[in-house]
């Protein structure tokens, strides 16, 4: 989940979130995140990454799948989780370090470049550059943010910000990599949080949901 040396959620924060990842966190991740994983295989990918991985969960699900799939992120402990992670599902994905700014990946290297939990921790033209890389590396991006509804700032530095910003981005991201090409966004997952019961039942109420999908398609 981190991405580039500019993180500011802390070297070394991101393994020790990741420290003891299970199976049942694991499908638990991929119940609450459907839309992303839906979204990614919605082109039939043969070949796909998670930029900025984290734990792989996607990667993960990708390559038990029996997809080409691939995880990056700049924190070598990170990796070093994501791939203790992936053995103990069997799975085979490639996980190394790089720059989810700068990935060193040759253009369209892959299909389908996807992330989950990472854009929120950056800057407007940060998010941008991030998406402008996954642009240039697959045809399709799929991104997936807490919204403004999120009831959590999980390691402080998170910027939960509504739909329509995160649409923007996605715009500025294709204009900046030169391409042509489509942007949709959509919130998703409504659930109730045991840690803030009133903003929750609020949520649930007004039917909000807790996450922002953006899916860039480059022509």
């Amino acid at each position: 989940m981190t991405t580039s040396s500019s993180d500011t959620s802390g070297s070394g924060a991101w393994t020790e979130y990741l420290v003891g990842q299970s199976l049942e966190g694991f499908l638990d991740f991929l119940s609450i995140h459907g839309p992303l994983v839906r979204e990614s295989l919605a082109t039939s990918p043969r070949r796909f990454v998670e930029v900025g991985c984290g734990g792989a969960n996607v990667a993960i699900f990708m390559g038990l799948l029996g997809l080409e799939s691939a995880g990056l992120d700049i924190e070598e402990g990170v990796i070093v989780e994501a791939r203790r992670h992936a053995d103990a599902l069997n799975a085979k994905v490639d996980l190394r370090v790089a720059d989810g700014f700068a990935t060193g990946e040759e253009t369209d290297a892959f299909d389908v470049a996807a992330s989950q939990g990472v854009l929120e921790h950056f800057s407007d033209d940060q998010i941008e550059a991030f998406l402008a890389e996954s642009i240039r590396i697959a045809k399709r991006t799929v991104a997936s943010m807490p919204n403004a509804n999120y009831p959590e700032h999980d390691f402080g530095n998170e910027r939960l910000m509504p739909l329509e910003f995160w649409r923007e981005r996605g715009v500025g991201a294709l204009r900046r990599s030169g391409a042509k090409g489509r942007v949709t966004a959509f919130d998703y997952r409504r659930r109730f949080d045991l840690r803030h019961p009133v903003n929750s039942l609020m949520n649930l109420a007004l039917r909000r949901c807790y996450f922002t999908l953006l899916v860039i398609d480059r022509e």
